[in-house]
């Protein structure tokens, strides 16, 4: 992964990023695309990370529902990941089912850990907005483990359900994708609160 320029001329950016790969690259988990290498080549910072042979979880549900004992697992194990991070001090603060990748034996792996999201500024995330908790929205430099959990009670809600959650929250168990056990409703609802 090769960063924009503009953060290899930042030198308090520059810091950071080699302080989080550094960190990264201590993290051994198989729900986390493990950093290798990283460094600085003209003007560039780069990462040099696993490859994962498979598909992005957007692409891979396309909108749809999966099957509940599925959405589970995968969440499940991405939680996992997300728990070693957390615990070595690393927060994703862009997670997203772009993000999260397929690999061939059907584990979900995370990827692109969001380093760029150090900035103060208010930029366009793109999709990103639509998995980020509202403080996140407010101030992205509040974004930590907490924003996290919030990411993944969206994207669970999203498994369940194949829609985004809406201004007006509908429980999963109550939307007309599919008969969602009422459980998952409780554990979605409290990621998901702000």
């Amino acid at each position: 992964k090769i960063l924009p320029r503009k953060f290899g001329t930042d030198p308090a950016f520059r810091t950071r990023f080699e302080a989080e790969a550094r960190t990264m690259a201590r993290l051994r988990h198989p729900n986390i695309i493990g950093v290798h290498d990283f460094g600085k080549v003209e003007g560039y910072l780069y990462l040099t990370m696993d490859f994962v042979d498979g598909k992005s979880l957007a692409h891979s549900t396309r909108g749809r529902a999966i099957a509940q004992k599925t959405a589970a697992r995968v969440v499940l194990s991405i939680c996992e990941g997300l728990a070693q991070a957390h615990e070595a001090g690393i927060s994703h603060r862009d997670l997203k089912p772009s993000n999260i990748l397929i690999g061939s034996n059907r584990e979900p792996r995370i990827g692109d850990f969001g380093m760029v999201g150090h900035s103060n500024r208010k930029e366009d995330h793109g999709d990103s907005s639509q998995y980020s908790s509202p403080e996140t929205m407010e101030d992205p430099s509040r974004a930590n483990e907490q924003s996290d959990v919030y990411s993944v009670g969206v994207m669970l809600y999203e498994l369940l359900t194949g829609e985004l959650p809406g201004e007006d929250y509908t429980p999963p168990s109550r939307t007309e994708a599919q008969k969602v056990d009422a459980r998952f409703d409780k554990i979605v609802r409290r990621a998901m609160h702000p």
